[in-house]
């Protein structure tokens, strides 16, 4: 749940962006997507807590940056 909550926290993201972006979205450099609720495309520079957080998940194989603990995306 770290990585949702910081990419909510950090990026303003609502849970439904957080959790239903693509793991391209996600760079060295920053978050690269749109919203869900608008389609505006957003670009983010990457913040430390939130490289962290990506740091810290667990390797997994869905199509999403975040994961549950069943390597499932978060629905």
């Amino acid at each position: 749940m770290k990585l949702p909550i910081a990419l909510m926290m950090f990026y303003a993201l609502d849970s439904q962006d957080a959790s239903s972006l693509p793991r391209s979205a996600m760079s060295d450099a920053g978050l690269d997507t749109r919203r869900n609720k608008t389609g505006r495309p957003i670009y983010l520079p990457l913040l430390e807590p939130v490289a962290e957080a990506v740091a810290g998940e667990p390797k997994h194989d869905a199509v999403t940056l975040c994961a549950n603990s069943r390597s499932l995306p978060w629905t």
